[in-house]
């Protein structure tokens, strides 16, 4: 990264930070699908979003601290399940089939399973 680029990503976080955005502007500026944003405003994944009048608020502060992880977004099955809209059973049937992808996250049978964002966003684009 150039050196005006790594002046320019600090300046774009902090901008992020001001003010209050719309479901349709965080899709918008983080390559998102809307539908994807608005999963994680119902799942409280965002921190401080409100629906409100009929539009998710989504204040800047929570924003930059959820784009700020460093890894890749992982969720539980049920989380994987609510922000689809979908059953346990059908990301269960859907991982079997290899519509999904899992991660497994340990060596033993009953290590605990996860979803990747990425995954996810595959699902929703193609459902879209």
């Amino acid at each position: 990264m150039g050196r005006k680029a790594q002046q320019d990503a600090p300046n774009a976080l902090e901008m992020l930070k001001v003010g209050t955005w719309t479901a349709e502007q965080v899709a918008s500026m983080t390559d998102t699908p809307l539908a994807m944003v608005v999963r994680w405003c119902t799942a409280r994944l965002i921190h401080g979003a409100r629906h409100m009048d009929g539009a998710w608020r989504i204040p800047g502060p929570g924003l930059v601290f959820f784009l700020g992880t460093k890894v890749e977004p992982m969720y539980s099955l049920r989380t994987a399940a609510a922000l689809l809209d979908l059953s346990d059973d059908t990301i269960e049937e859907w991982i079997k089939s290899g519509r999904l992808k899992k991660v497994k996250l340990g060596r033993t049978r009953q290590a605990p399973v996860r979803i990747l964002e990425s995954e996810l966003r595959k699902v929703v684009i193609r459902a879209e």
